[in-house]
């Protein structure tokens, strides 16, 4: 939608992929996956499922002080329903913006 709004257009293109050519990735994957991470924080995309995961944390530290250890596959369930739900209202809050603002 935003080729069309800027008149471009989309084609496919065919390539060639050769897997053994013996050259690794350019990136060291610990770089790499921090550069990821700060990309996600700095687009805010896991505000919701970080308190998420504050409050998981939080609930998971207070079982372990009670010793409470039956609850804790029920906790982790909801920690991942929790960064799943984060993430996925962030992309609907981002396409509302983008719609709203004009650029969707």
């Amino acid at each position: 939608l935003q080729a069309k709004k800027h008149n471009l257009r989309i084609g496919e293109v065919p390539i060639t992929c050769s897997y053994d050519s013996g050259s690794t990735s350019s990136q060291n994957p610990v770089h790499h996956g921090i550069l990821v991470l700060i990309g996600i924080l700095h687009s805010r995309s896991l505000c919701i499922g970080t308190s998420g995961l504050l409050i998981s944390a939080a609930m998971l530290i207070g079982l372990w002080i009670a010793d409470i250890h039956e609850l804790s596959f029920a906790l982790l369930l909801l920690f991942v329903i929790s960064i799943c739900a984060g993430i996925i209202l962030q992309s609907i809050a981002k396409a509302f913006y983008e719609l709203k603002k004009g650029d969707l």
